[in-house]
């Protein structure tokens, strides 16, 4: 643990240091360099659909380090929530004793509940922008989800993970949101910490929680609970909860919302569900494959723990290089090197199979905050329902095709559906080719030159 966050932190701050350059370099050519304001841009409709947001501004506002610090905590905890239930799935079919059909359809249910209604509670968040979306997500998310040892049969288990990815679906969007708006004029620098607390939690939970329960028992889960449920009385107590009259958006349609710009997100999309797919797939039914073949449920939480947390190190250093070669390369280097890692770790075993495996969940998460960056940037206006739209709605379809990769493991095993389940984003790489031309830092556009001015058009340029 001490050495991730050390890695993290370092990661974090080569990130930060490099884009505050950046920022301060493109804000100098901004500059009028008598008057010393910035010069605000001036928009056309001709302006280039392209990746990356302008500067408007050169005010400083400071990082509000205590709501900050809780929201963080929030989604640490609801992020460790959320990863329980792929865990512990081979326990819970041992108990009930269920097909993998039956298993594949709880984790459908609980990815559709938790990722496709992400774009209606985008939607909400974006017109409404209610806080207490943030404190009952956690609440919601916290009891029903570990409840699951306390289900009697498969109906009341379904309904326990749906409740539970509603909570989940819920927070997501408006804290989103929220992170960027506490973090003054370091908005960068307060959504990658943010970001950063949800992959810590979600890729250490599987090991933690499948420790616990073999220790002692599933009878234990709902005391997991406990740190989720103080965290939502902290963020009830220090983070306002009211609606500010600002507050309140302007009602829009989805396709208002996306005029101009449907292909490129329906595009992007397509790319979040083809490595959802083989996410969702690997996660379901990797555990149950290890136990199937003679490992404890601690070693299926291992593998899931070296899945996700070199893949949360891959979301970082994705993020990272996306400013230096483009979104578009991250995204495609994502699809095209993952599948052939975890293929090949799938015919391994021991030491080789986890380094392959953490290597394919390295490439697979590498464009995780890309995409989402990305949607932002070609629907900055609406920037909660665009990033809902392309993770819930992608990750919501994926969910959906894990009934599929249910099915198809009852028919001819789980080894052999997850070798083919491993290339689904290799053939969904082509998707890559539509998606926009993007630069390799934030686009800034040329401020207008004023004919009336006096000084010399070309003395304007050189100053620019």
């Amino acid at each position: 643990m001490p050495s991730f966050c050390t890695k993290g932190k370092g990661i974090l701050w080569v990130c930060v240091s490099s884009q505050i350059r950046e920022y301060r370099a493109r804000l100098s050519s901004c500059m009028d360099p008598v008057n010393q304001v910035v010069l605000t841009p001036t928009y056309t409709k001709r302006t280039p659909l392209i990746f990356g947001s302008p500067l408007m501004t050169s005010t400083q506002k400071p990082i509000q380090r205590g709501k900050l610090f809780l929201i963080t905590l929030g989604h640490f905890w609801i992020d460790s929530y959320a990863n329980i239930q792929p865990a512990l799935l081979p326990l819970v079919i041992l108990q009930m004793d269920l097909s993998l059909t039956l298993a594949g359809i709880l984790a459908s249910v609980f990815s559709l509940s938790s990722s496709l209604t992400q774009t209606v509670m985008g939607y909400l968040a974006d017109r409404m922008r209610v806080r207490y979306f943030v404190v009952l997500g956690l609440l919601f998310s916290a009891v029903f989800i570990c409840s699951i040892g306390l289900a009697s049969d498969y109906w009341t288990l379904l309904v326990i993970l749906a409740l539970g990815g509603l909570g989940i679906s819920a927070f997501h969007p408006q804290t989103v949101t929220m992170a960027g708006e506490i973090s003054g004029s370091h908005r960068g620098l307060g959504v990658s910490l943010f970001v950063a607390g949800g992959t810590a939690g979600y890729a250490l939970s599987p090991y933690w929680i499948t420790v616990l329960v073999s220790e002692y028992s599933i009878d234990i889960l709902p005391y997991a609970a406990i740190p989720g449920i103080v965290t939502v009385g902290l963020l009830m107590w220090l983070v306002p909860m009211a609606k500010e009259p600002h507050e309140h958006a302007p009602s829009f349609t989805i396709r208002e919302a996306f005029q101009g710009r449907l292909r490129p997100i329906m595009l992007l999309t397509s790319t979040v569900i083809a490595r959802s797919v083989t996410r969702l797939g690997m996660m379901a039914f990797l555990p149950i494959m290890l136990t199937s073949q003679g490992m404890t449920l601690v070693d299926g939480g291992k593998a899931l723990t070296t899945f996700t947390f070199l893949g949360a190190i891959g979301s970082l250093v994705g993020g990272t290089l996306s400013d230096r070669i483009g979104r578009r390369m991250i995204i495609t280097l994502s699809m095209v090197g993952s599948g052939p890692l975890l293929y090949a770790a799938l015919q391994s075993e021991g030491g080789l199979f986890f380094l392959l495996l953490g290597l394919g969940g390295f490439m697979l998460f590498l464009a995780d905050a890309v995409v989402v960056a990305t949607a932002q940037e070609l629907a900055p206006e609406r920037a909660a329902i665009a990033s809902s739209m392309v993770m819930g709605f992608g990750w919501g379809i994926g969910g959906l095709a894990v009934m599929a990769v249910g099915g198809l493991s009852d028919a001819i095993g789980i080894p052999a559906t997850l070798s083919g389940v491993a290339l689904i984003p290799v053939v969904g790489a082509v998707c890559c080719f539509g998606l926009p031309k993007d630069s390799v830092a934030p686009y800034f556009p040329e401020p207008a030159i004023d004919s009336t001015d006096p000084e010399k058009p070309s003395e304007k340029i050189a100053q620019r």
